[in-house]
């Protein structure tokens, strides 16, 4: 049977490949036209093994890859290389980019080591990221019930976190309440207005956070060498800036716990008629715009736990009245 004799064989090169750049391809030929991609029924996709162990992989450059100046493709065997002009052409953008200095010997006969080998790895010699950064966002504008259960997942989460990591509190319901988690001996928190549009240079005005600009690399002015950012004020023994609002769950897990614990719903009262005032627009717009203020361009991420829509300007999804 000449069929199972040719599935054999292309299971067997699908492992050939795979052996050399770590990479498995749901079609083993691109297709060369968009009426042959779209008489494709099953769709292209890549699944990558990273840190794949491979034979044939040379040793790690001890330099910066090159990249493209248009879409940051990086120098490889697929770009058209002129080594007397000492340019490269992208193979993704066709953008024409001149060759490095340290590329000033190139010839055909003898080339890097990108360009004769389809995977590489770079050692590249940069400041070590901060660690991540949560902001948990809180919707209090529910029952007594289920804010117990947002409250305990929270704690959990916190708890599951590695000590060095970075965590905020925001809460919110008609208003938005930012909480500063850097007072462990006085609970503190700013209020903003729910129904009120904040840019970015507004929040950090209202929050205090100019003291806490991003440095060099993105790293925030009063960062600890170990990458901590709750670092006081010289001679206040408080932090300043964004650190009274970002701090490493090794220093104020107990402080958010006991928050978390005594937290109350939303105490607005709500009409028979009306669904809550949830301000949730607002209170995401302070979360993003404080991890823009701190960690611009490294780990952050916003986690919302919220029990319905947005009722408010701005970001209104469904109107007050009931119907």
């Amino acid at each position: 049977d000449w069929s199972g004799w040719t599935i054999v064989m292309d299971f067997a090169q699908f492992a050939e490949l795979e052996e050399v750049d770590g990479c498995r391809w749901s079609w083993m030929i691109w297709p060369s036209s968009r009426l042959d991609a779209s008489r494709c029924v099953v769709p292209f996709g890549c699944m990558y093994t990273p840190l794949k162990r491979l034979g044939n992989m040379p040793g790690t450059l001890p330099y910066e890859p090159v990249k493209c100046k248009s879409c940051t493709g990086v120098l490889n065997p697929y770009c058209r290389v002129d080594p007397q002009g000492k340019l490269w052409v992208c193979p993704f953008c066709l953008t024409r980019n001149p060759l490095p200095h340290q590329y000033s010997e190139i010839t055909n006969e003898n080339l890097p080591v990108e360009l004769g080998s389809t995977t590489v790895e770079y050692a590249i010699q940069r400041a070590p990221a901060p660690p991540p950064a949560y902001i948990f966002v809180l919707d209090t504008c529910v029952r007594e019930e289920e804010l117990a259960v947002a409250k305990d997942s929270i704690i959990k989460a916190i708890s599951l976190l590695p000590p060095d990591c970075v965590v905020g509190m925001v809460t919110y319901g008609q208003n938005v309440h930012v909480h500063a988690l850097g007072y462990p001996e006085c609970a503190k928190c700013y209020v903003l207005k729910g129904e009120k549009e904040y840019s970015s240079e507004r929040i950090q005005e209202l929050l205090g956070l100019g003291g806490m600009v991003a440095g060099r690399h993105g790293v925030p002015t009063t960062a600890r060498p170990n990458g901590s950012i709750a670092q006081p004020l010289a001679g206040s023994g408080q932090p300043q800036g964004t650190a009274r609002f970002l701090h490493p769950v090794r220093e104020c897990e107990y402080t958010l716990t006991t928050l978390l614990e005594q937290l109350p719903r939303d105490p607005w009262p709500v009409p028979a008629d009306q669904r809550p005032k949830r301000a949730t627009c607002t209170a995401l717009s302070v979360a993003v715009s404080i991890l823009d203020i701190a960690y611009a361009s490294f780990g952050g991420q916003v986690l919302l736990l919220t029990a319905g829509p947005g009722t408010v300007d701005p970001g209104k999804i469904v109107a007050l009245e009931h119907g």
